[in-house]
């Protein structure tokens, strides 16, 4: 869920810094040539003036981008699961020594970045970035590129640094209307049904996607009222079974994708949950923690070594 790797906080190493010019930068040395021949050419001492002035502001340039780039330290890096086909957002904390940082891109190397940040001296600088994901699994984006081409755009200062970055991503969800399994019953020790919780009727909610339809309100529908779910209390303290072997389909990923809607309507109707996979059972618990547990097997599923960047 949170990418805490042991490197950080790292900083930009100064070694593998590079600095070259711009198509502009190539332009105005160019011109800075022709400037000088031509001076030399005529014997124009206000050409030479000219010249040299526009040089040592080259100059200048070069010294300003380097310094502009050099220190940047990335302090922490975290990034929430997320839904492939999602896009994974990583937020890095950012500081830099000395004075503030102005026109700095931070973007992954396979990509463009056109939003440059200014990086304050005295505060933690939160930068975020997004890469869309295809697959679900592990998800590595690959490296960071940090660049400037600050003051006057003549020079491009840049510095690649590779943060280990990892997201989880589990599988698309598919609502479908597949029922649950009994599960175990703590208080006789029996499987038994635990539909919700039929005893105790608890009210109305709109319809969402993956609801059994046994319990739409077909009453509330004929009278106009809206597509309306009934919803049940569980009083007896059941846990319900979501089942890989209950699914009819034989392609994995479909079967992935249904076990993941159901997960997740079965944290939504705040039921305690086990999950059954081939080879693999979770004893059935509730809550954030038990609900990240079971998509992270979806997600791992005969592929724990999965590790691609999902370009």
């Amino acid at each position: 869920m949170v990418s805490n790797d042991p490197i950080l906080p790292i900083a930009l190493n100064p070694k593998k810094t590079y600095i070259l010019p711009t198509r502009f930068g190539y332009l105005f040395i160019l011109l800075l040539l022709i400037m000088l021949i031509g001076s030399v050419n005529y014997n124009n001492n206000l050409g030479f003036l000219l010249t040299f002035l526009l040089s040592s502001m080259c100059i200048v340039s070069l010294y300003y981008t380097n310094s502009n780039i050099k220190g940047i330290r990335f302090v922490s890096v975290r990034a929430e699961p997320v839904f492939a086909g999602d896009s994974a957002m990583f937020e890095f904390t950012v500081k830099v020594p000395g004075s503030n940082r102005v026109s700095i891109f931070v973007h992954f190397s396979d990509q463009l970045d056109l939003n440059p940040e200014t990086l304050y001296a005295t505060e933690n600088n939160r930068i975020r970035r997004s890469k869309i994901t295809v697959r679900r699994g592990i998800f590595r984006p690959g490296a960071i590129t940090v660049s400037t081409v600050y003051p006057f755009g003549i020079f491009r200062a840049w510095s690649t640094v590779s943060l280990n970055l990892k997201c989880d991503v589990y599988p698309k969800p598919i609502f479908s209307s597949f029922d649950f399994q009994p599960g175990y019953s703590e208080q006789n020790g029996n499987a038994t049904s635990s539909r919700s919780g039929a005893e105790d009727f608890q009210g109305l909610a709109e319809y969402q996607p993956g609801d059994s339809l046994q319990h739409i309100s077909w009453k509330k529908l004929s009278a106009g009222q809206g597509l309306l779910t009934k919803k049940f209390d569980d009083s007896i303290g059941n846990s319900i079974v979501i089942n890989w072997f209950s699914l009819p389909t034989q392609d994995t990923e479909t079967k992935l994708s249904i076990l993941c809607g159901m997960i997740l309507k079965a944290h939504r109707m705040n039921l305690e949950y086990g999950l059954r996979l081939p080879g693999t059972t979770i004893n059935p618990g509730s809550g954030n923690q038990h609900r990240h547990r079971c998509l992270q097997h979806l997600s791992l599923f005969q592929n724990e070594s999965i590790d691609h960047d999902q370009t």
